[in-house]
């Protein structure tokens, strides 16, 4: 209902390493039978307003303080798995430099992109060799049929 109030926590660094939570409040500004437009309460100018979904789903801001802080776990936890995943990488690519196993020969690139090319030439001549027996074949059955199907020659005098 217009009026209403949403929320939706968010964190923020006010110094070099303090960490903040803070609590935003939406109101209600329209609403839709599909969701609700809401405007920060607090009045930036330079927030625009957004939409938000009813339902159960993800959502920008929700109904409830309880709401907004469980969304506010399941960002952040998925945040961190998306962390620890390049956290991952970027070691094992360290790994891989420090162990001298990042060095690919150029004749290994120059073998591999010849035979990509051969594979492609093979497959283009394998695909003409059989349009070309597919078009004898086809000549030979038309030449077959003709034959078969030619009428007797009949003049105007029945001859």
């Amino acid at each position: 209902m217009v009026g209403d109030i949403f929320y939706r926590i968010e964190n923020e660094r006010w110094a070099a390493y303090e960490e903040v939570l803070k609590i935003c409040e939406f109101i209600a500004m329209r609403e839709t039978r599909c969701g609700h437009w809401v405007m920060p309460k607090d009045g930036s100018i330079s927030d625009r307003m957004r939409f938000v979904l009813n339902g159960d789903g993800r959502r920008y801001a929700y109904p409830s303080l309880e709401a907004a802080v469980a969304s506010f776990k399941i960002r952040k936890r998925r945040q961190i798995e998306h962390l620890e995943r390049q956290l991952t990488s970027a070691r094992t690519a360290l790994d891989l430099v420090e162990d001298g196993n990042y060095i690919v020969p150029r004749l290994l690139r120059i073998t591999s992109a010849v035979q990509r090319t051969a594979s492609l030439f093979t497959t283009t001549l394998t695909n003409l060799q059989w349009e070309a027996d597919m078009l004898a074949m086809a000549g030979a059955m038309r030449e077959e049929f003709a034959i078969a199907t030619v009428p007797k020659q009949q003049t105007l005098f029945g001859e």
